[in-house]
C-alpha cells in the first residue's frame, strides 16, 4: 500500500516543488528579526514534512523524480532563507539524513 501511495506521488513532484518555490500568497510578518515579504507559510512547511516522508521511504523511482524536480535544492535553499525556522530545519535535516544514509535496494529487501 504504501508503495502505490508514493507512486502515484511520483508524477506530483514537480507541482510539489513548484508549491515550495511559488507558495500561495501570505501577507508580511514582521518579527523581532524583521519583516518576511514572504512567510514560509502552513503550506511549504506541509510540503516539507510530505518530502521528507517520501523520501524515508527510499522508493528508486521516487528518489529519482525527486533528483530531477530538483527538490532537495529547493528545501535546503528554503533552510538557508528561513534561518530561524526550526520546524523547517527539523524537515530539511530529515530529508538530508534519509538521503546520506539510503542503502542500494536488493532482492532480498
Amino acid at each position: 500500500m504504501l508503495q502505490t501511495t508514493v507512486e502515484c506521488l511520483i508524477p506530483r513532484l514537480p507541482q510539489i516543488t513548484a508549491l515550495l518555490i511559488n507558495p500561495p500568497y501570505k501577507p508580511p510578518v514582521h518579527t523581532t528579526c524583521g519583516v518576511l515579504k514572504v512567510p514560509l507559510g502552513r503550506t511549504r512547511l506541509s510540503l516539507a514534512k510530505l518530502v521528507s516522508a517520501l523520501l524515508s521511504t527510499n522508493h528508486p523511482p521516487l528518489n529519482s523524480a525527486l533528483a530531477q524536480a530538483n527538490t532537495a535544492t529547493v528545501l535546503l535553499d528554503l533552510f538557508f532563507e528561513y534561518g530561524l525556522n526550526n520546524f523547517l530545519h527539523a524537515q530539511v535535516e530529515s530529508c538530508v539524513h534519509s538521503i546520506i544514509f539510503w542503502k542500494e535496494k536488493t532482492d532480498l529487501d
